[in-house]
């Protein structure tokens, strides 16, 4: 009356067995299972443990205030461990007893990393600062993950805004998009043409593989537009970028509205001489012109229940204050 099944143990998340098989992969109802094997964990002392992985614009304070949030609605205490620059872990605990309920080890890298990460089922939650590309999806649905276009894979944690930004006592207070994408191109390279003192622009600008720099590219570029001049300096974190540029008089940079921090963002100017700024009310009404979303993306397969009530959380409207606080 029972059914062997040998293969590789992928994942437990506390309910469920995930194994590849000769069958391929089968995801199994753990309360039915005995399981036998080297890897085979002890459902009485299991922890659920998943990784956050992808964009820094998203993962390197927006999601942990969010998960801080969520541990104190739900009862849990928490703990910060950092590993590096890019890596650390959340430990979420019991408040009473102190027994540890679930770890969230966030890799706060890039948009590209992220979806590599999902594709080599090392991340069960990804985050991007851009829509995932064509052929990020032909290959998560090659590699049995579902269509990540579809409603149920993807979601918008917050609408953020991308901003040109500079120090704080530079006279410049706006410019147009056709001038912003001047900059960038090297089309221009002095002040001057931008109405301030004879002095060289000093660009600032994300890494490449950023979700900030691909959505600027292609926001304000365009696909087939100009590449960015190759003097530009480039920083691992918006936060770095700002502080940068906050230093500097004749920097030039281009942040997220919400990790802008020192610097100082310019208003957009429109043909008619109208000037829109980022602000909260603008970028949750979608009217500032570079508005982007902060993206979730996540798998057809499960992930543990303590990671989908923090998913939907995000979306309650007891998230939203936490949001508005950052953005």
């Amino acid at each position: 009356g029972s059914v062997e099944i040998d293969g590789t143990l992928l994942s437990f998340d506390g309910e469920y067995y995930r194994l590849d098989t000769v069958y391929g992969i089968l995801t199994l109802d753990g309360s039915g299972v005995t399981c036998a094997g080297p890897s085979c964990p002890d459902p009485e002392a299991f922890v659920p443990d998943f990784l956050i992985s992808g964009a820094a614009e998203t993962g390197a304070v927006l999601i942990p205030s969010l998960l801080e949030a969520f541990a104190e609605r739900d009862g849990y205490a928490f703990a910060r461990q950092e590993e590096d620059a890019s890596h650390f872990t959340y430990v979420l605990s019991d408040a009473t007893t102190g027994a540890v309920a679930a770890r969230a080890r966030f890799r706060v890298t890039s948009s590209d990393e992220g979806f590599a990460d999902l594709l080599a089922e090392q991340a069960d939650i990804v985050l991007s600062f851009r829509e995932v590309s064509q052929a990020e999806l032909e290959r998560a649905q090659e590699a049995g993950l579902g269509d990540l276009s579809r409603p149920a894979r993807s979601r918008v944690a917050a609408l953020d805004g991308i901003v040109a930004v500079v120090a704080p006592d530079n006279a410049l207070q706006s410019i147009t998009l056709p001038q912003v994408a001047q900059v960038l191109s090297g089309e221009i390279t002095n002040w001057r043409a931008l109405g301030g003192l004879d002095a060289q622009i000093q660009l600032h600008l994300r890494n490449p593989r950023s979700g900030l720099s691909q959505s600027l590219r292609a926001a304000i570029l365009g696909a087939d537009g100009p590449s960015v001049r190759l003097d530009a300096t480039r920083h691992r974190t918006t936060a770095e970028l700002a502080d940068a540029v906050s230093t500097d008089p004749f920097a030039f940079g281009i942040a997220t509205y919400s990790e802008r921090g020192s610097a100082r963002a310019l208003a957009l100017a429109g043909s008619c001489g109208t000037l829109t700024r980022a602000t909260a009310t603008a970028l949750q009404a979608e009217d500032y012109p570079l508005t982007a979303p902060h993206f979730i993306y996540t798998p057809a397969r499960r992930i543990p229940q303590i990671a989908r009530e923090f998913l939907a959380f995000i979306q309650s409207p007891e998230a939203q204050p936490v949001i508005l606080s950052l953005i």
